[in-house]
């Protein structure tokens, strides 16, 4: 169970890892097509007069039909890609929220997954302390309530099991992290 609970946690985090490496290959494609966009209006603005010189000249009987059908395939080719970006960046706005929605129902959805597989942990470990150590800690319990002013339950647990200091909580952390393959 708790190898199963592992590898879905590892298919989460790589998934996630995967999402958050979109909005940087997203904003380079945005700062691609804004200097493309940049660069097409000038070679709009250029066709366009090319278009309007080779009609003329077409008109004068300078120029064959297809020197002006090819003057204003190229415009139409220019203003065909301006507006491919254009449409490009609008999805592009609509493809950043749906990013960021993806990481974020993954982060909750990798919690979920952390929250699973440390909780079966603890389950697993809690299921290897023995019914007679729990009876030594009952029993320990009732003699100290029986001497009086024990308080509650939890209190007496804290004394008898007090919290490590945080160094040495957080090296049993690594211990048991690396003991079960768990990368954060």
């Amino acid at each position: 169970m708790v190898k199963e609970l592992l590898s879905g946690y590892e298919t989460v985090r790589t998934e996630l890892e995967e999402v958050k490496k979109k909005p940087a290959i997203l904003a380079e494609k945005i700062r691609a097509a804004n200097k493309r966009y940049d660069e097409l209006k000038n070679l709009i603005y250029n066709a366009e007069s090319r278009k309007d010189r080779a009609l003329i000249n077409f008109a004068a009987g300078d120029i064959s039909e297809d020197e002006l059908e090819k003057a204003r395939k190229s415009l139409d080719g220019l203003r065909k890609e301006k507006l491919d970006i254009e449409e490009f960046m609008n999805a592009s706005e609509k493809a950043n929220l749906q990013i960021q929605k993806t990481i974020s129902d993954l982060s909750v959805k990798l919690h979920g997954c952390k929250h699973e597989f440390w909780n079966a942990v603890a389950g697993e470990l809690k299921s290897k302390i023995n019914s007679d150590v729990i009876a030594k800690v009952g029993s320990v319990y009732a003699a100290r309530s029986l001497a009086g002013g024990v308080g509650s339950y939890e209190g007496f647990l804290r004394q008898l099991f007090p919290m490590p200091p945080i160094d040495e909580a957080q090296s049993m952390q690594r211990e048991i992290a690396e003991k079960y393959g768990f990368r954060d």
